[in-house]
């Protein structure tokens, strides 16, 4: 039953448009060139991390950028 009720939640959440599909583990990365991060600040010459979007789909829709407090808040 409780199966049932994490589908239902799941569902609600495709159907409502909150669900992004799972992602992946995020990895140090140096930032090269000027990466905008997912609150919208840019970074740049700095370590920042970075994640794929949705693991479920193909081709890959790309990647996020965080910075350590998005890894400590998802962890």
């Amino acid at each position: 039953m409780k199966g049932l009720q994490i589908t239902g939640i799941i569902i609600d959440d495709i159907a409502s448009g909150s669900w992004r599909g799972p992602q992946g583990p995020w990895k140090s990365v140096f930032a090269w060139r000027p990466r905008k991060d997912i609150h919208g600040r840019w970074h740049w010459l700095q370590r920042i991390y970075r994640r794929e979007r949705n693991r479920m789909v193909w081709p890959s829709q790309g990647w996020e950028y965080g910075t350590l407090f998005d890894v400590v808040r998802d962890a």
